[in-house]
């Protein structure tokens, strides 16, 4: 089976105009597993890790329109946790 790379730029800009909640979605569970695995080597609690994650892409989505203005929205997320 072929993969297509995910368009993170894409995603980006449909949350941040569109505020389209299916692609925050699919962006959530694209980024659940390695920022929940990194944010547990920091807080040592994969609850806490989970709470973390949780609270980043809350305001990941908070930011709306400026989430344009985000260079690499990966970097940022992993500098954000």
């Amino acid at each position: 089976m072929r993969t297509y790379p995910v368009q993170l730029n894409d995603w980006q800009h449909a949350i941040a105009v569109n505020r389209d909640q299916k692609v925050f979605k699919a962006l959530f569970l694209h980024f659940y597993k390695p920022l929940t695995h990194f944010a547990v080597t920091i807080v040592k609690n994969k609850e806490a890790a989970e709470e973390v994650f949780s609270d980043v892409m809350l305001k990941l989505w908070d930011l709306g329109p400026a989430l344009e203005k985000v260079d690499n929205l990966s970097t940022y997320l992993f500098i954000a946790i």
